[in-house]
């Protein structure tokens, strides 16, 4: 087959179609050519993004499914983890509240909730503070920075503080996973004493 470019233009969707020898892609952005490579990894992002929608609602499913179970306290059971600890445990899970290294426990309905109140009582540190915001723009993940200065190019930023941001585009298990580690263990945060109480449907 005569050469391996791809057209991408701009347009709701995508669809592609082979013709000569080269195959239009059509839904990509201002009209370009790029290379295999280039549409492989646009592919795997699309698919990604994908996968990211389809466990976000299954979780929402599964949080109401508990949220009705709930109203029922004897068949509810209420269990309790450490941040230190497997994330992938929350998964599917529906959060019920946070305790902080201070003793101090808030309320939670989301798991977006839970990564931002941790994020606050870090940055509330001025050493973590410190170098939270020289981390900025410096922290990434696979195809977005998680750590940033503004709201621009995220998909789902969390508002820490003035000029600091969180991207929590992320399943449960990952979201946890990539705050602890790539975030509040460069700050110096003592997440190990975390705890985080949920339901278990």
């Amino acid at each position: 087959m005569a050469g391996n470019n791809f057209t991408e233009k701009s347009a709701q969707g995508l669809t592609c179609r082979e013709q000569g020898g080269e195959v239009d892609t059509e839904g990509l952005g201002e009209e370009k050519k790029i290379n295999t490579e280039e549409a492989i990894r646009f592919l795997e992002e699309f698919r990604r993004d994908i996968l990211y929608l389809i466990n976000e609602r299954f979780d929402s499913i599964l949080a109401d499914c508990t949220t009705e179970n709930a109203a029922d306290t004897s068949q509810t059971k209420i269990h309790q983890g450490a941040l230190g600890g497997q994330t992938g445990v929350y998964k599917g899970k529906r959060p019920v509240s946070v305790t902080l290294p201070n003793g101090d426990e808030h309320e939670v309905k989301t798991w977006k909730q839970v990564a931002l109140l941790i994020l606050q009582d870090c940055d509330s540190n001025p050493q973590s503070h410190e170098k939270l915001m020289a981390a900025r723009n410096r922290v990434f993940g696979r195809q977005r920075t998680i750590l940033a200065d503004s709201e621009n190019g995220m998909q789902v930023p969390l508002k820490i503080s003035d000029g600091l941001y969180f991207e929590a585009k992320f399943d449960t298990e990952t979201l946890l996973t990539v705050l602890r580690d790539r975030v509040l263990r460069y700050a110096g945060y003592d997440y190990s004493r975390v705890e985080i109480r949920y339901l278990e449907p």
